[in-house]
This record gives structure tokens, sequence and C-alpha cells, in this order.
């Protein structure tokens, strides 16, 4: 029994053993692979990290991706652009948090343009397109550009929309410094009119809504761009992105055109101030200066005989003491 527990106990020391030896051969065999394979898996690592970057490079240079580059650096310049004339107007975009409870004439008529509304039909103190709306006093169309228009939240969601859009932006903008122009007491003087300087400010605010509406309907029918098959048709292709730079110099130039609306709100701004100042001189000269010097001078006289007046009575006070 005891020879037989010891050879028992020789075996399984002898399968552990043989065990142990077949586990550390193959870990051996393992790292010996390892390092055989391991050149040609890099190169392989490398070979498809270059390909990749071949693609990205060839995805980078392809006309549409050029195009969506250009595209969106360019809408970023005109927000911005836009944003510095809002500046210069003393304007700002609405936030959800900072929105007012109402909107200039200016603005609703550049909204119901954009929405294919008419601005002159809007009901006269009653309901309209804007649900909260309580309209002008008269139905003059300086009366309705001149009132306040109450603003319900979808009012606001709307309009914070429109100053949001690429292109609804444009008359956004237009009306905030149309709306500082029709603002300034000088705009009522006849100077802009004997200089024939003076600018139709719902003629040009019309004009600009107008094509900014024109062109996003362009941008909607030209679509996004070609992909698939069509991606790789150079026709296709090159169609597609002289339409979309076309588009593109348009909106430029409407953006030149309410850059130029801010450089005449400029000027009338500084016939505002010409004229305060000019007011200010002529009531500063509307005095007669050589009156003021008489006057000056009498009083000095006065004050000199009433201290004169004053030392006699005091000498004479002097002599019954």
């Amino acid at each position: 029994m005891v020879k037989l527990g010891l050879i028992l106990v020789v075996l399984v020391a002898g399968v552990f053993a043989v065990s142990a030896a077949a586990t550390l051969l193959w870990s051996l065999c393992a790292m010996l692979a390892a390092l055989i394979l391991a050149p040609f898996q890099h190169g392989t690592a490398r070979r498809q990290q270059r390909i990749a970057r071949r693609r990205r490079r060839a995805e980078d240079a392809h006309p549409l991706a050029q195009l969506e580059r250009r595209r969106r650096a360019g809408r970023i310049d005109r927000q911005a652009q836009c944003d510095e004339l809002l500046a210069d107007v003393r304007a700002r975009r609405w936030t959800r948090e900072d929105t007012p409870q109402k909107a200039h004439g200016y603005l609703v008529l550049a909204w119901d343009q954009w929405t294919s509304n008419e601005f002159a039909d809007r009901p006269v103190r009653s309901s309209g397109w804007f649900s909260s709306q309580d309209g002008p006093a008269d139905d003059s169309l300086p009366a309705r550009l001149a009132h306040d228009y109450v603003l319900a939240d979808e009012d606001k969601t709307a309009l914070r929309r429109l100053q949001n859009h690429s292109l609804g932006q444009f008359p956004w903008v237009a009306a905030q410094i149309v709306h500082r122009i029709a603002g300034r007491p000088v705009w009522e003087h006849d100077f802009f009119d004997e200089h024939a300087v003076r600018l139709d400010l719902v003629d040009e605010l019309t004009a600009i809504g107008a094509r900014a509406r024109a062109l996003n309907a362009q941008q909607a029918q030209l679509g996004p761009a070609p992909s698939g098959d069509l991606r790789e048709d150079p026709d296709v292709v090159d169609l597609y992105v002289r339409k979309a730079d076309l588009i593109d110099e348009a909106v430029d130039q409407l953006l030149e055109r309410v850059s130029a609306l801010a450089s005449f709100a400029e000027m009338v701004d500084r016939v505002q101030a010409m004229h305060r100042d000019q007011r200010y001189r002529a009531r500063l000269e509307s005095s007669d200066d050589l009156e003021q010097m008489v006057e000056t001078e009498v009083d000095r006289h006065e004050s000199a005989r009433v201290q004169q007046a004053a030392a006699d009575s005091a000498a004479a006070t002097a002599l019954f003491t």
C-alpha cells in the first residue's frame, strides 16, 4: 500500500511537471512568434495608416470638401460682420433669456416680408399674425412703423429664428439700422432733401428683405451636395460648385448692401451731432456780448458805489462815537 501511494504521488508530480513544462514551452513559442511577426504587423499598420492619410488627403482635396470649408468660413464671417453692424447701432441679437417684450415696426415689417405676409394689411387694434398684436392708433404706414408690437412667446421664438438664420439675419440687421435712422430727430430736417441724400427707408428695407428671401429660395433649390456615385461625377460636382459659389457671391453682395446702409446711418449720426452742436452754439451766440460787457461794468460800478457808501457810513459813525 505504501509503495502504491508513492507511485501515485510520483505520477501526480510528473503530470504537474509536464504541464508546467508544456505551459512554459507554449509561452516561449508565443513570444518567439510575436518577435518574428512584429515587423510584419508593424509594416501592415504603417501601410494602413498611409492608406488612411491618402484617403483623408484625397477627401480634403475633393471640390465638394473645399466648397464646404469655404461656405462654413463664409457663414462664420458674415455672422461676425452682422454682429459688428448691430453693435454700431447699439443693437444686439436676442437670446432666450433676454428677449424684449415688444418689437418695433421696422422689425415687424422685415418679419412679415420674410414670411410672405403684408405689413400694410395688419389689422388695426386687432389680432393679427402676431398673437398678441395690439396695433397702432391709425392705419397709416408711419403709424404702423412707429408702433411697438407686443410679442407672445411664439412671436419671440420666431423672431429669434429670423435673426439666427444665415440669410434672415440680413433683413433683421437692416431693420435695426433703419430703426436707428428713423429715430434720429435730425432725420426730419430738410437737410437730406436739400442735398438729395434722403433714403427711402421702407424701400431699402423691403429690397434687402426681398433679396434675402430670393437667395434663401435659391439655396433651397440647390439642395445638399451630391453624394454617392454623383459625388464622383466631375461634371455634376463642377456644376454644383459653380452654382453654390454664385449664390455665395450674391450673399456677400447683399451683406455689402446692408453694410452700406450702416454707413448711411453713421452719416446720419454725424449730421445729428453737428446739428446738436450748431443748436448749442446758436443758443450761446444768441446773447449780445456787448450787452453782457455793459451789464458787467454796471455791476462793477454799483459794487464800488455800495462799498464806498458803506465806508462813508462807517466813517460818519465814528464821528459820533
